[in-house]
């Protein structure tokens, strides 16, 4: 529940901001940014930033009432209160 885990077609496991790093490779348009996670000192502040943006993110993208699957509650985690 911390992180999104990104599995690619070959069974490689990417997690987090590499994992969206690897999400962004498969647009034809934008792909050359996802190549950008790997310059030096990039993947450190980008992990930061992910990690920011993870912790928060009901805040920064908006919450939702129930789990409609019950999947909240299966991570320990009782419904979002708005």
């Amino acid at each position: 529940m911390e992180k999104m885990h990104v599995v690619m077609p070959d069974g490689r496991v990417f997690a987090g901001a590499e994992g969206f790093a690897r999400i962004v490779m498969q647009s034809r348009v934008i792909g050359w940014l996802g190549w950008l996670y790997y310059v030096p000192g990039v993947r450190q502040i980008a992990d930061v930033v992910y990690s920011l943006v993870a912790k928060h993110r009901y805040r920064v993208f908006g919450r939702t009432g129930e789990c409609s699957d019950g999947a909240c509650k299966a991570h320990g985690r009782g419904p979002i209160e708005p």
